[in-house]
């Protein structure tokens, strides 16, 4: 049986041409190392419940990591009295959620950094910083946009990558994809690199619409037919488009569920061994938490696939 999950192929193109918002660069690692380029803080209060990739883009830029942790509901465990003003806070919203950061919750801080990697159609004000990952909702080989203050004064290297050999592949089933596709991210580093003009072209013609409208009915459809059993509730709002269904279970299957075609990454290893050692409840995220898929190559009866196998793992133990 076809896998469901793993990394998108080439997004399918259509005739209407979509604009967005913001400095267009490489990734979101070049989006956060060209906003602590500009801004040159001393310290940088970042989530525990985050991947070493933007750790070490923040130790690269020369400021100083401060771990803060998370409560229940994904939401920053921080005191905005305790961020002076040489330093900047990086805040996530997690699985594309905005509950798990409200705006009045940014605003409350007095240089917040937002991190929309996992929320790429989340609307944010131009008077902080804030960016998001294209990749990761659209089959593209490369892409962040950046928003902020006079985010369009960033300078960036022009890229001679944007490679979509590993996007190629995946679509014909080839069986090197995945390898392609780990080379590919290999390449991703913090140098402050525009955009691909290939992915560029790709995302303004892509079907935004429908990747919006499937990635909601499948969150919600797998709300319907797992969410008694998660141990996490957040809820979708309106204008929510998620990334994953976050589903949290009492003890880690992630192996399980890859071993019966459900492919789900583990986010993220590194907390578990970091150190200074991280809270209790973020290693209990980066352990349990079950990142399930739901993009726009899937409808009603993929997401019926995936509970079912979740539930039937789950009646196993």
């Amino acid at each position: 049986m076809t896998p469901v999950g793993g990394f998108l192929e080439l997004e399918p193109l259509t005739e209407q041409i979509t604009d967005f918002a913001g400095k267009p660069l490489r990734s979101g690692r070049a989006c956060l190392s060209a906003i602590l380029n500009r801004e040159s803080p001393k310290r940088v209060f970042v989530p525990s419940y985050l991947c070493d990739a933007a750790v070490r883009a923040v130790s690269a830029a020369g400021s100083n990591v401060e771990f803060y942790g998370l409560d229940s509901d994904l939401q920053p465990l921080l005191d905005p009295r305790d961020v002076d003003q040489d330093s900047m806070v990086l805040m996530v919203t997690y699985f594309g959620l905005s509950q798990t950061l409200p705006l009045s919750l940014i605003r409350s801080f007095r240089r917040p950094i937002v991190d929309n990697a996992c929320a790429f159609y989340r609307s944010m004000p131009g008077d902080f910083w804030s960016f998001n990952s294209a990749r990761k909702f659209v089959g593209v080989a490369d892409g962040a946009y950046l928003t902020g203050p006079n985010s369009a004064e960033i300078d960036a290297s022009s890229n001679v990558f944007g490679s979509e050999e590993h996007l190629r592949a995946r679509q014909l089933g080839e069986p090197d994809a995945h390898q392609l596709y780990r080379r590919a991210e290999r390449s991703f580093d913090n140098s402050v690199s525009a955009m691909s003009d290939r992915s560029r072209r790709r995302m303004s013609r892509a079907d935004h619409v429908k990747i919006c409208n499937r990635r909601r009915r499948n969150y919600e459809s797998l709300q319907e037919m797992l969410g008694m059993a998660n141990r996490l509730q957040i809820g979708l709002d309106a204008d929510d488009v998620p990334h994953y269904y976050p589903f949290l279970s009492s003890i880690p299957i992630h192996q399980r569920l890859i071993q019966e075609g459900i492919l789900v990454p583990s986010l993220w290893s590194e907390v578990i061994t970091r150190s200074p050692r991280s809270p209790s409840w973020e290693q209990d995220l980066a352990t349990r938490l079950l990142p399930l898929p739901i993009d726009q190559r899937y409808g009603h009866v993929h997401m019926e696939r995936v509970a079912a196998v979740v539930r039937e793992v789950l009646d196993d133990i």
